[in-house]
This record gives C-alpha cells, sequence and structure tokens, in this order.
C-alpha cells in the first residue's frame, strides 16, 4: 500500500510508503528476501546504512528504508534475508521513500527508521481497504449499471485501471498501457485535433509497421488505412457538429479515397477476409475491429465472412492470436487476450449472444485468482504471458461486459441472478447502460460563489455529455429519462 504523506499530489519532497504484509495460513514456508535499489534509472548506486529496523538507501538526493522485525544481511550493494515461517507467524515489510533535498539526515520521521509497529502496519492496511472500497462506491457522474455475476470482476478491473492510471500525465501505464476525454470539445482543443486530420491527409498513403510493430515492413496494413479513415471521419463529425474551421470538404475527399482503397486492396476475395495488409492473404485479427469502428455495419457481407475467418484461421481453443504470418521474431506468441474480447464484440455485433457470453466466460478463466488478466495466454500450459496486469486487456474486458449486458436488455433477456450496481469510473461511464444520474447527491462541502456557477455548470454539463455519449452521439433523451 502506497500512502503520500504530503496529500494527493505527489511532488518533490513526499514521503511515501510500501508495506508487504505475509501471513501463513497453514504449513510452513522458507521466506527469502533481495534488496538492490537503483536510484535515477538505476545510473545511481546507493549506500547501504544499518539502522535500528533494517537499512538505509542513499544517493544523491533519493532516500529508501527498508524496516522489518527480521534479521536482515546487508552488504556494500544489496539486502538479503532467508527464513523459515509456520502457520500462524505473521511478518510486516516497510519501504519508506523520500525524493526531496533536506539537509543531512534521514526521513523526516525518526520511526520510518526503526521495526513497523504491528498496530501501524495493520492501521495502514486498514485505511487502505477503506480508500478503495469507498472509491468503488463512488462514481464523478452518479451513472451505474446493473452488472449482474459480471459485478466483481468489473469492479477488479476498474481497480486495476485506477491503480495504473498516471493522474500528472491523465494517462494508464500499458502494465504495471487510454487517456479518455468526457465531455465537450473545447475550441481550444481543436487546433490539435484538426492538425492530426490534416496529418492524416498528407500521410495515409505511406506504409508503417502496423498495430502490432512487426519486423519486416513497412507494409500497407489495413489496421493503419481504416484508423485513417477513423481519424478523419471522427475529425469531422467533431468539426460538423460545433462548428469548428476546417477544409471539410478535402476531408471527405480523402476519407472516402481511403475507404474505396482498403474495400479495393484489403480484402481478399478468395479467403472472403480483409487481410492484415495489401502484400499478403494473412489474416490479421485487429481486422475485427472494422465494425465495431464503424468503418462497415456488422451485416455486410463481408464483414460477416472476415469475422468468421479470423475465427477459424487464428482460434486456439476459443481464444485468438493476433495473427500467424512471419513476423521476423523467433518462437511463438501466446493467444492475445484483447483480440479475443475484441471477438465477443463481434459476436454481439451480430446478436450471437450465447456465444458471446459463453466466450467471455471462457475468458474470465484466464485471469489469475485476483482477477488480472495478463496481456497474453498459453492455452497449452494454461499459464498468462507477457505484460501483467495489462491495462488494454482489462478495458477490453469491461467494453465487452458492457455490450453484452446492453444487448440482453434490449432483447429482454435478463438473467435471474443477483442484480449488482457498480459506479465505473468516469472515463468509463459514457459506455454504461440502465443510466441513472444523481446531481448534487449529499450535502454541498462549500458554498459556490456567483462568479464561478458558470463555470461550475458548463463542468456539470460536459460531465453529463460524456457519460451518455453513445453511437456517436449524445443521448439526450436518455438524460431526460434519468433519475435527477
Amino acid at each position: 500500500m502506497h500512502i503520500p504523506t504530503t496529500g494527493h499530489q505527489e511532488k518533490e519532497g513526499d514521503q511515501l510508503f510500501f508495506y508487504r504484509q505475509v501471513l501463513i495460513e497453514k504449513g510452513e514456508i522458507d521466506l527469502q528476501l533481495l534488496f538492490q535499489p537503483r536510484f535515477d534509472y538505476a545510473r545511481l548506486d546507493p549506500a547501504l546504512t544499518k539502522v535500528a529496523g533494517g537499512v538505509l538507501a542513499r544517493a544523491d538526493r533519493w532516500k529508501m528504508a527498508l524496516t522489518t522485525g527480521l534479521e536482515l544481511d546487508i552488504d556494500e550493494k544489496e539486502v538479503k534475508g532467508a527464513w523459515q515461517l509456520s502457520a500462524g507467524d505473521e511478518a510486516w515489510f516497510k519501504l519508506a521513500s523520500h525524493s526531496g533535498r533536506e539537509q543531512e539526515g534521514s526521513f523526516s520521521r525518526d520511526e520510518d527508521l526503526h521495526c513497523p509497529a504491528r498496530d501501524e502496519c495493520r492501521q495502514a492496511l486498514e485505511e487502505t481497504r477503506k480508500f478503495w472500497h469507498t472509491w468503488l462506491a463512488s462514481s464523478e457522474t452518479g451513472r451505474s449499471i446493473s452488472l449482474h455475476s459480471f459485478g466483481e470482476m468489473v469492479e477488479r478491473s476498474a481497480l486495476v485501471l485506477k491503480l495504473l492510471y498516471y493522474d500528472p500525465a491523465s494517462t494508464i501505464a500499458a502494465a504495471a498501457k487510454l487517456s479518455d476525454y468526457v465531455g465537450k470539445i473545447d475550441i481550444k482543443l481543436w487546433p490539435a485535433l484538426r492538425a492530426i486530420c490534416d496529418y492524416v491527409i498528407e500521410h495515409w498513403q505511406e506504409p508503417d509497421s502496423g498495430i502490432w510493430e512487426v519486423r519486416g515492413g513497412p507494409y500497407h496494413f489495413v489496421y493503419s488505412k481504416v484508423m485513417c479513415w477513423v481519424a478523419l471521419d471522427r475529425g469531422l463529425i467533431i468539426a460538423e457538429r460545433y462548428g469548428f474551421p476546417a477544409d471539410l470538404e478535402r476531408w471527405r475527399e480523402v476519407r472516402e479515397k481511403i475507404r474505396q482503397e482498403v474495400l479495393d486492396k484489403g480484402y481478399c476475395r478468395e479467403k472472403k477476409a480483409f487481410v492484415q495488409h495489401y502484400d499478403t492473404t494473412d489474416l490479421d485479427a485487429s481486422n475485427l475491429l472494422l465494425p465495431l469502428l464503424g468503418f462497415l455495419p456488422f451485416d455486410d457481407p463481408r464483414i460477416i465472412t472476415t469475422i468468421e475467418a479470423i475465427r477459424d484461421s487464428l482460434s486456439n481453443n476459443g481464444l485468438l492470436y493476433r495473427y500467424r504470418a512471419p513476423d521476423g521474431i523467433e518462437g511463438e506468441d501466446g493467444t492475445f487476450l484483447l483480440c479475443s474480447f475484441w471477438l465477443v464484440d463481434c459476436l454481439v455485433g451480430l446478436g450471437r449472444l450465447r456465444e458471446a457470453e459463453h466466450l467471455l466466460r471462457r475468458l474470465e478463466r484466464t485471469a489469475n485468482h485476483l482477477g488480472l488478466f495478463a496481456e497474453e495466454y498459453d492455452v497449452r500450459w494454461q499459464e498468462p504471458l507477457g505484460n501483467f496486469p495489462q491495462a488494454f486487456t482489462h478495458i477490453g474486458y469491461i467494453n465487452s461486459v458492457i455490450r453484452l449486458l446492453k444487448a440482453q436488455e434490449k432483447e429482454g433477456k435478463k438473467s435471474g441472478e443477483e442484480k449488482k450496481s457498480l459506479g465505473l469510473m468516469d472515463s468509463l461511464a459514457r459506455k454504461l447502460l440502465a443510466p441513472k444520474y444523481v446531481l448534487n447527491d449529499g450535502e454541498p462541502e462549500e458554498d459556490t460563489a456567483s462568479r464561478d456557477i458558470a463555470t461550475e455548470l458548463k463542468t456539470t454539463m460536459n460531465l453529463l455529455r460524456g457519460a451518455f455519449f453513445e453511437q456517436q452521439r449524445v443521448a439526450y433523451e436518455q438524460m431526460k429519462q434519468a433519475e435527477l
């Protein structure tokens, strides 16, 4: 658990703590510890000094203390420990770090260099639990969804994404890689968005390395061309909706050129499927995104046969590989879990909800006992592979759950399982169903000055627009029907 002592914003001078509990419920274990701190991206080897409760590592402005009630073996470059623990034994380890430029000395609190007290550790554990339970129960938009039996796994995925979120940059780390903007596009953002579209206009005909960054290229990947089409398509929607200036005629012209080229060169009539790139007949699971991105509708015969061809050619026990074409790297990949979630979404789009749910349940079983998904999965050995936990796999899982539940609700095929309500974080709220928006829930923390009311109202309306944004439009009719 990681507890800043100076509030929510981490900055130079913050003191951070990480606690680890080892509790033996039954039997005996041999526990080993290796501590090799390397500061400034491993450019600095710290000096290690024995302190009352463990060891202090120091280099330049960085300091880190490892303390525990167990005996440690300290040498010049590393710290080791080895113990045998039995049923009922409990051990705590505390890692305290500081990056500020203080006067000579250690930490701002002497107790951080002593053996961590059990009461302190348990209090920190309880505070951590309370924080995460409170976060799960909260929602910035107030919009809720009945997740049925998917609730627990969605909660775990939401927690993973929250933990991987880096607030200063508003991004999510790839693994332990999606920043998401919710609300109205402000005119201040438009020059940057327009520049992206203008760049596409000038460069869309160039080959590249594709979504998977394969060796041996560059090639004209179908996915890359379609994403160029998406950039112009969404740019046109934004410009037309808000009246922003742009060369709309030129954008429409190039958007149609891209579409026609993909249909002419990216579709293999022999395989009845869209291929990985123009110079091959190999398939690629990224083409499952074509209907999900709106490039072609689900009922287009070329989309239907592409989905089936990918499923037949790239599947292993129900799970999909990204591709099977040579990519210049020795060895074999595992099945790529995000691609399998795309397949779930496509089955939902085709109206094959029973198959979609069966595959979704199959994918749930690839998570570990804590509900964490990896990047890939080895079907033979039933082991996770690659980055772990992987953010985009968890995003794919949440999207598939929401898409399936929404489709099931539309068909009136609700299960009889106990419903569970979960307020998802705002970056995912625009994908939710069964809307319930709560405005001014609870007592206000403080009065809002008259001059700030307009700003507060604009912010609130932007959140509402984001929460009820579906199918490239704001669903105002749902907002009106929601319980306010």
